[in-house]
């Protein structure tokens, strides 16, 4: 079984792990942005790896996106 593991830390704010299971990269992507943006992390950054394109057949059939209010205060 496929596993993967994402951590980051900001020093005095927090910190932030992600693991998922099957593997895949772009929900622990998404997963560990949202967790950041919790801490108060914003940048372009961010902005751009917050949503990840789901392929299929050769065609983009979707997208793994941050749900709003995930890690509200």
């Amino acid at each position: 079984m496929a596993r993967r593991v994402f951590a980051a830390a900001l020093a005095g704010t927090g910190a932030v792990a992600v693991k998922i299971d099957d593997g895949a990269a772009r929900a622990a992507e998404c997963a560990l942005i949202a967790g950041l943006r919790r801490l108060g992390l914003t940048g372009a950054f961010s902005d751009e790896q917050a949503e990840a394109p789901v392929t299929g057949g050769g065609a983009t059939v979707g997208a793994v996106r941050i749900r709003p209010g995930l890690f509200t205060r």
